[in-house]
């Protein structure tokens, strides 16, 4: 087990010349005034890979050398947990709250779809306005996790709410974007974060996951056309995420070996302003296989000199992803995505209402 104790030691001067004084145990509690304006040449004392630091505090107060201990030993600690913060000892630029939510939005803006910014821009000024801290470093699990209770309790912004609390999984949901504007701000790699879904226990709504039957999904396809019919079947057979597909480019489509590759990217145009940005679920890549037809079907997309000159295999008409507002869903699942339902639709006998509710073409229907 990692040794994460600090302590502090006080060089004093003698008649027979320097000497080190005793470890001084980090005090618990608040410090007298006479205690904390007592001057005199600090230093820390900790292990740290390995190796025993003595560096010297650079306040000239006991009080300094106190608060300096508290943060040292904090850091150690949470190095010792695996989340990797920045050395409180060392010169850095930090990044305020404030400042990171207002960079994290931009990211947001360029990057997602508007009801995904709305739901960070909600969960992220709410956080501000609750936090008593000032950068975004000492932002840890405790601290995280009290918020998160503070929205079950007092977390419903909505006017004319019955109850004052957010439902468990909406506070969860907030609480996740706070550690992602975290991981980001800081560069932490995936599951380094303050939390992990593992501290919030099950976040997925209960009920089991309605399917449509065949004759359902077969009515579905039929009235779509044919370019909305293409971006459905590349999303309903490899069982793709929303984003997966939104954000698939032509260098993704593995003809020879017949699959899709899913990783993250982040895309520049000439004058280095970003395009777009998208994280692979677990920062991983993985390649899906798929059928021939539907392979073919892709490429032939692809070289159609009608399409956009874009990266992306399906876009809008300027070459930028097509957002949408609902989530995918697995490969039993007809995909909820986002914009005009195909004519017909509405008076297809085999198709409920709540079902072409929720199959909401994201891609205009018009090929572009």
């Amino acid at each position: 087990m990692a040794n994460t104790t600090v302590s502090i030691r006080e060089r004093i001067k003698t008649d027979a010349g320097w000497r080190w004084s005793k470890r001084i145990p980090i005090p618990e509690g608040k410090l007298n005034i006479a205690e904390a304006q007592r001057k005199g040449k600090f230093h820390l004392v900790y292990t740290e890979r390995g190796r025993k630091r003595e560096p010297k505090v650079k306040g000239k107060t006991f009080e300094a050398a106190v608060l300096a201990a508290r943060a040292k030993q904090r850091h150690l600690e949470d190095a010792a947990d695996g989340f990797k913060r920045p050395d409180p000892l060392q010169p850095i630029e930090r990044h305020t709250i404030a400042d990171a939510i207002e960079r994290f939005l931009q990211r947001v803006e360029v990057s997602q779809d508007p009801d995904t910014l709305k739901a960070y821009r909600q969960s992220l000024r709410q956080f501000e306005h609750w936090t008593d801290r000032k950068f975004v470093d000492e932002i840890d699990h405790d601290h995280l996790m009290a918020y998160r209770n503070w929205l079950l309790k007092s977390g419903n912004e909505k006017k004319n709410a019955k109850t004052k609390g957010n439902d468990k999984l909406t506070a969860d949901w907030k609480a996740l974007r706070v550690n992602k504007l975290i991981k980001v701000t800081l560069g932490l790699q995936h599951g380094k974060g303050p939390i992990k879904k593992s501290d919030l226990g099950r976040m997925k709504p209960n009920g089991p996951p309605k399917i449509y039957a065949k004759s359902q999904l077969e009515a579905f396809f039929k009235a779509c056309t044919a370019d909305q019919e293409l971006r459905y079947q590349a999303l309903y057979e490899p069982a793709f995420r929303k984003e997966e597909l939104m954000y698939l480019e032509k260098e993704d489509v593995l003809a020879e070996k017949q699959m899709l590759r899913v990783q993250s990217k982040t895309r520049y145009d000439e004058n280095g302003v970003m395009l777009y940005e998208y994280e692979a679920k677990a920062g991983s890549e993985r390649e899906v296989p798929i059928s021939k037809e539907l392979m073919q079907r892709i490429v032939k997309h692809m070289n159609d000199p009608v399409h956009p000159n874009s990266r992306l295999v399906f876009c809008t008409s300027s070459g930028r992803p097509a957002f949408a507002s609902c989530s995918a869903v697995g490969i039993t699942f007809l995909p909820p995505l986002l914009a005009p339902i195909p004519a017909g639709l509405w008076s297809s006998s085999p198709i409920p209402v709540p079902l072409i509710r929720t199959l909401i073409v994201f891609i205009p229907p018009s090929p572009v």
